[in-house]
Formats: C-alpha cells, structure tokens, sequence
C-alpha cells in the first residue's frame, strides 16, 4: 500500500482515528489527511473532538491534517495523495459510493493504492446484520464499481469479516474515465 515512510496518506472516514494513528505511527515522516464528515448526533462535535483527543494522546497532532468532509466531495488537490485507505465507510455511502471512489481516483496520484474494506452479502455478516445484509453490495458489484472508475484491483481477501480489496491507479491514468 505504502510507497514509502514519508507518503501523503489519506484516512477516508476516519472517524475516532483508530487507522489514522496506526498510519501515523508507520509513517515516520510522512503525514495522514483524516477526512470525515464529523455529523455523529450522538458524539460532541460529530467526532471531531474525540479524534482530535485520540491524536494529542498518541502524540501525533503534528503528523495529521484533519478536514471536514465529505468523501463524495473531497477538498484535496487532483492527484496529491500517495495512498488511501478506507475501512467500513465505504459501504454505508449509498448512492454516493461510486462518485467517492472517484473522487479517490481523482486524489490519488498514479500509480497510488487504495486499501478499502466494506461488509459485503455472506453469513458472517447474515449473522451480525441480520436481513439488513441482503441489502449490501457483493464483492462483484464492488469489482464492477471500482473497475468502471478506472481502478485495477491488486489484492482481495477476508479481515476481521469484512472484505477488502487493494485497488490502485494506473500509472498512466486519466481523471476522465467515463462512467
């Protein structure tokens, strides 16, 4: 996933910041950009202060830039980040999944990798989720999706039950895939 220790890593739904630490910890002088939309109802701030504590008492503050958004609308620069990972965000975007994963593609440089995990249809989830699992996309729709925006997909496996997938931006790719 990683190119080296000082990559530019974007954190997509970052949340309390359990993924952007351990990014931050293998990236010695590299830095982390932790992106969520910090709405949670039931957190102060949406989050953002918890994460923002988790950060000071990891000690990392300075190693991480946190914005404010939306993974469908990302304020980051066409093709400044190094790598991307995402865990179990990506498969509660509804419509907006696709128009995320491009606007990953449209942020990563080529020849970046994206680490996406999602909860897809099976028993392990049929167990956690009940029916509300029937109503996840598959891992065929997710190659489906990610293929059509332009990625190439590197690895897949199982984690903890949920799917990942290493996707990464052909070096000689262009933002202007068409859907």
């Amino acid at each position: 996933l990683l190119q080296g220790d000082q990559d530019v890593v974007l954190d997509a739904g970052c949340g309390a910041g359990r993924t952007t630490i351990a990014l931050s910890r293998v990236l010695r002088n590299g830095r982390v950009v932790a992106v969520d939309r910090f709405d949670a109802g039931y957190i102060d701030n949406g989050g953002r202060d918890l994460l923002e504590r988790n950060l000071r008492s990891a000690g990392l503050t300075e190693r991480v830039r946190i914005e404010t958004a939306d993974l469908a609308a990302l304020p980051l620069d066409e093709e400044s980040i190094d790598s991307a990972v995402s865990t179990n965000v990506y498969d509660h975007l509804g419509p907006y999944k696709e128009q995320a994963l491009r606007e990953v593609f449209r942020v990563l440089k080529p020849g970046g990798r994206f680490l996406m995990a999602v909860w897809v249809p099976g028993w392990a989830m049929f167990a956690v989720a009940n029916a509300l699992s029937f109503f996840l996309t598959s891992k065929g729709g997710w190659r489906t999706m990610t293929r059509g925006v332009g990625f190439k997909v590197v690895d897949e496996g199982v984690f903890n039950n949920a799917w990942f997938v290493v996707l990464e931006k052909p070096a000689a790719a262009s933002t202007n895939v068409s859907a």
